[in-house]
């Protein structure tokens, strides 16, 4: 899964009837290997999270840091469900044990203190 931000240049080219109707600068999520379907009328999920991000404005959220925030995280969150075989559109029982497991994972991950901390941490032991 990538990040990126929406540019119209060279729309003409595109096989679209007309310019996107998609704000320059809007983060959009693209899979690896650039398909937004699987087959004809078979939308991935980046199709819906780039339907979510593009209507971030209509919800108040007008600030272009808070779109790629969003996205970045949302780009994440979809990176890690791939990597663990979980498809985010489907089964709800598989979406929230993986939601378990990756707030466990972040709250192990901030509870450690910082390699400095730890490096102060042992040099006091060995000083007692």
């Amino acid at each position: 899964m990538q990040k990126s931000s929406f540019t119209p240049t060279g729309w003409e080219s595109w096989d679209v009837s007309r310019q996107p109707l998609i704000r320059t600068g809007m983060p959009i999520v693209i899979d690896d290997d650039l398909n937004f379907e699987d087959a004809l009328g078979a939308p991935r999920p980046a199709v819906y999270a780039n339907r979510w991000l593009r209507e971030l404005p209509l919800e108040g959220a007008s600030a272009v840091r808070t779109w790629e925030n969003n996205a970045g995280c949302l780009c994440e969150w979809m990176t890690f469900l791939q990597g663990r075989g979980v498809h985010p559109l489907r089964d709800r029982k598989e979406l929230r044990a993986a939601l378990s497991r990756a707030a466990a994972a972040t709250a192990w991950e901030t509870s450690l203190p910082p390699a400095a901390c730890r490096a102060r941490a042992a040099a006091a032991r060995r000083a007692r």
